[in-house]
């Protein structure tokens, strides 16, 4: 007996090149494909290069994790009953790896009839070469367009939202966005927009890092809330991640010793934040010396921190990538350890003793 498409999903690990939500996102919508094509044949259809392929076709073999010899794995593979072939290529945090997309895009075109490839990403992402893309936003329209989709198709639909894949609310923040912060007013639009994209950027990296650094660092606020008081307190918008998981009664405190990543300053930030009376220099030793000759400065006797030019990057991948670096040099110069340790040695307590 064949394994079931959620049997698949529970099995996945990741794959080269992929994380494991995105290989299970593209067993969701493969299943929900099975049942109900139209909506993905409806955003497919969107794309000019790729409709005249879906002509006189309403069903597709389905098929998943489709290998390429000496080229890679597809995604997810449409074949009509004549016709060319759609190879869709899933992303949701990943970004591309290698030269993935123009090795399919040669692959596609050796091959007769020619297949058409296509990018299924967050909005805002920015593939390497041409390529049709369609966003998650997009999935989620052309569901609330048919009639009486299947069921796995409106469960697909929440899993995007709750991993904020379809927002079109994507970094980096305008000038009008980045001023309005000063106001501390989070019930402004301009601010409301930028809580926004905050929240959808700190979403994407907390799932780079769980892959990155599994079991390093944890998103223990919920993001919304936590921005908010940013703003309303500093008129910044920065989200934590610790290096200690802890209990949901005890969010409104925080580790000894915390990393974050945001806005700040007209600046995308990365910092290394102590509890008002912490000395960071004593506390990551050795560490401390290593992020300063990678151009980190001592902004006050408790943080560490790095940024970027005026606003950032001009592309959220590109800032993403960024803050993964800077992760990465707290993690290479054994200064997470020496977080780690801290938060583990004082404990939780939001004001101190």
């Amino acid at each position: 007996m064949s394994a079931t498409p959620y049997s698949r999903m529970l099995s996945l690990g990741s794959r080269e090149g992929s994380t494991p939500i995105e290989d299970f996102l593209t067993e969701a919508l493969a299943a929900a494909t099975n049942r109900d094509p139209r909506p993905l044949i409806a955003a497919l259809r969107t794309q000019r290069e790729v409709a005249w392929a879906l002509v006189g076709h309403a069903r597709f073999k389905v098929e998943t994790q489709v290998s390429l010899p000496g080229v890679g794995r597809l995604d997810l593979v449409l074949t009509p009953s004549q016709g060319s072939q759609i190879w869709l290529e899933v992303k949701a945090y990943a970004g591309e790896h290698g030269n993935q997309l123009e090795n399919y895009a040669r692959e596609a075109k050796r091959i007769r009839p020619q297949a058409k490839l296509v990018l299924l990403a967050r909005p805002g992402v920015a593939p390497s070469i041409k390529v049709p893309t369609i966003s998650w936003g997009a999935i989620i329209s052309a569901v609330g367009q048919c009639n009486h989709p299947s069921d796995l198709w409106l469960e697909l639909c929440d899993l995007v939202k709750e991993k904020e894949l379809g927002t079109d609310l994507a970094w980096p923040l305008t000038k009008e966005e980045a001023l309005a912060l000063s106001s501390r007013k989070v019930a402004n639009q301009s601010v409301v927009r930028a809580i926004a994209k905050l929240g959808s950027f700190a979403t994407q990296v907390e799932e780079r890092l769980r892959v990155r650094f599994p079991n390093h660092w944890y998103a223990n606020i919920e993001k919304e809330r936590f921005l908010k008081n940013q703003v309303k307190s500093f008129g910044r918008l920065i989200y934590q991640f610790e290096a200690v998981q802890r209990r949901a009664r005890s969010v409104s405190k925080d580790p000894y010793i915390m990393a974050w990543a945001g806005f700040e300053d007209n600046s995308l930030k990365v910092g290394v934040e102590g509890r008002g009376r912490v000395d960071i220099r004593k506390e990551l030793s050795h560490s401390y010396g290593k992020l300063e000759a990678l151009g980190w400065v001592l902004e006050q006797k408790n943080i560490l921190s790095s940024s970027t030019r005026r606003l950032g990057f001009a592309t959220e991948e590109r800032a993403i990538v960024w803050v993964l670096h800077k992760f990465d040099e707290i993690e290479k110069s054994r200064a997470y350890e020496r977080i780690q340790a801290a938060s583990r040695k004082h404990g939780i307590d939001y004001y101190d003793k």
